[in-house]
């Protein structure tokens, strides 16, 4: 099972390290605008007294 795990993380380290790096400056500042938005409604949420 931790074989697995490494060889599909060994896999995934490959493709990234073909991905230009263009592609994946906007793959990152895709990821970070969601979590953005998802921690904002969290603290809003939050701060009104709903969580």
């Amino acid at each position: 099972m931790f074989s697995l795990l490494i060889s599909i993380f060994n896999w995934l380290l490959g493709f990234w390290e073909k991905v230009p790096d263009s592609v994946k400056k906007k793959i990152i500042d895709f990821i970070v605008s969601i979590f953005a938005e998802e921690f904002r409604k969290y603290y809003q949420r939050w701060r009104d007294g709903k969580v």
